[in-house]
């Protein structure tokens, strides 16, 4: 499995790299990366999330979902309660503990996630996942705003316009239903989809061109994070979890979810409610180009436990 995991982050790797020589030579602008990402996160993603559900019905599967939306539950309200103890342990510097804390708890759990639990496990595999982001995605518009802003923000409205929940709910009823698209219809949606992982890390690669890697891999504070995001995460959420997920798949992809970067949207609200859109970025360039090397690492970690 080591293995499999680190050639998709190879490929990963190179769809970055090729980001961010398109940029190095100008080929990409700073527009183009924003409708780049507008047609990634509005298009190819809810495509990936929607062609995920397009699986026959069947008990077994509706049944996975449950445990998983129940487990993705748990586990997002640990990693809540555990960014407060550990933004306390590591008496990070008050200036920076929401972000530090917002960033440490919402990871990018579909960009990188897809292709490597696409390989392992297949379409089951992809409901599974997505099954963790939709319950990540309500957090995030509400409790993360919330830790972002300093106040209590909860908008439902908010979080059932975002098309990645709204995928989630179609696909789901069509799955229900047992309803299969037509091939000329499901042909075009299952191309689309397959765009995420690569487009993804390809803009990704882009954004990284200009950045003072050597700065900021120097810099003690984003070394912490990554160390506390990428390690000390995903190892103590195995620890505690494993006696209690009894479903192989589902362990696997929950220790995955955990080990995964921080997710992009950090940004967005960090700069939106406290004007540390910059810090945030910083966490996530460095945590995605890092967690390369500890996502494989911490997946055959929990293979031994």
């Amino acid at each position: 499995m080591f293995t499999l995991i680190l050639e998709q982050n190879v490929m990963l790797f190179i769809y970055l790299a090729i980001g961010y020589f398109l940029a190095k030579i100008g080929k990409i602008s700073e527009q183009g990366l924003k409708e780049a990402g507008f047609f990634l996160s509005n298009f190819a993603l809810t495509c990936a999330i929607f062609n995920s559900f397009q699986t026959p019905y069947t008990d077994e599967k509706f049944k996975l979902i449950k445990d998983s939306l129940l487990v993705a539950l748990i586990l997002i309200i640990f990693l809540i309660i555990l960014s407060f103890i550990l933004a306390k342990l590591f008496k990070i510097n008050p200036e920076n503990k929401e972000t530090w804390r917002a960033c440490c708890i919402f990871s990018n759990i579909l960009f990188i996630g897809i292709p490597i639990v696409d390989s392992l496990y297949g379409e089951i595999g992809l409901i599974v996942l997505v099954s963790f982001n939709t319950i990540f995605n309500l957090f995030l518009f509400s409790v993360g705003e919330s830790i972002f802003s300093g106040t209590l923000i909860v908008s439902f409205k908010k979080v059932m316009k975002t098309p990645a929940i709204l995928s989630m709910i179609l696909g789901m009823l069509f799955f229900l239903l047992d309803i299969k698209l037509p091939i000329f219809i499901g042909t075009p949606v299952k191309t689309i989809a397959a765009f995420t992982a690569p487009l993804a890390m390809i803009v990704n690669g882009a954004m990284f061109y200009g950045t003072s890697f050597k700065k900021l891999i120097k810099n003690k504070d984003i070394l912490l994070f990554c160390l506390v995001r990428l390690v000390c995460i995903p190892i103590l959420a195995m620890l505690i979890f494993k006696p209690f997920v009894s479903n192989e798949m589902v362990f696997a992809l929950l220790v995955l979810v955990a080990a995964m970067p921080s997710g992009s949207l950090n940004s967005v609200f960090a700069q939106m409610y406290q004007g540390k859109g910059q810090l945030a970025s910083n966490y996530i360039i460095i945590s995605t180009l890092i967690s390369l090397i500890t996502v494989p690492l911490m997946i055959t970690l929990s293979q031994l436990i």
